[in-house]
């Protein structure tokens, strides 16, 4: 008996937890802000790395941003930043691939594509890469070794960091500095 009456309490305080007592109505859990590639899930193909002659970059799309895709006080803008922490030993410092900011805040996909040919809007800028170039670099890690790459897509309140065309991305990261609602992450491995 003792036992039916833990578990009925146990689900009873389940329930009042899931409940906006004021109404009776169940509450949804909120959705974590999330960014994901149709591309590829865990593995990065050859097509999207320097081997590849037309460098193409990955298609990306993210949600859940407020709790929901729409999210009751939306951003202004996104930053993405893919970079490869795996390259510290060899170059020092964690190689940045591919950096975009002033994503405008209703803009919930990047489509697969070629940064050179123009499939952001215009509104859209392209910090400089560890490249020295400000269009995508596809994960190029030595011969033999795999290494983990990074999409970190950031949710700013503002719809402009404030800083013009080609930033760094150190003037990126400190333009970002208190502007930011949210980030998400995806990671995926790629070996030559």
């Amino acid at each position: 008996m003792k036992r039916k009456l833990i578990l009925f309490l146990g689900c009873l305080i389940g329930l009042l937890l899931l409940t906006d007592c004021r109404t009776g109505l169940l509450v949804e859990s909120p959705i974590s802000f999330y960014v994901l590639s149709n591309s590829f899930e865990d593995t990065i193909p050859f097509k999207y790395s320097c081997g590849s002659s037309q460098q193409f970059h990955p298609q990306l799309s993210w949600g859940g941003i407020g709790g929901d895709p729409d999210g009751a006080n939306p951003p202004g803008s996104f930053v993405m930043i893919m970079d490869d922490p795996d390259a510290i030993p060899v170059a020092g410092y964690v190689w940045n691939h591919w950096v975009v900011y002033d994503i405008p805040g209703s803009l919930r996909e990047i489509k697969e594509g070629v940064d050179r040919i123009g499939v952001l809007p215009p509104i859209v800028k392209r910090g400089i890469n560890s490249f020295g170039d400000t269009t995508y670099g596809g994960p190029c890690p030595p011969p033999g070794t795999a290494h983990r790459y990074r999409f970190k897509l950031y949710a700013m309140k503002n719809a402009e960091l404030g800083i013009g065309r080609a930033a760094t991305v150190a003037q990126i990261r400190a333009a970002m500095a208190s502007n930011i609602l949210d980030s998400a992450e995806m990671t995926a491995v790629f070996k030559r």
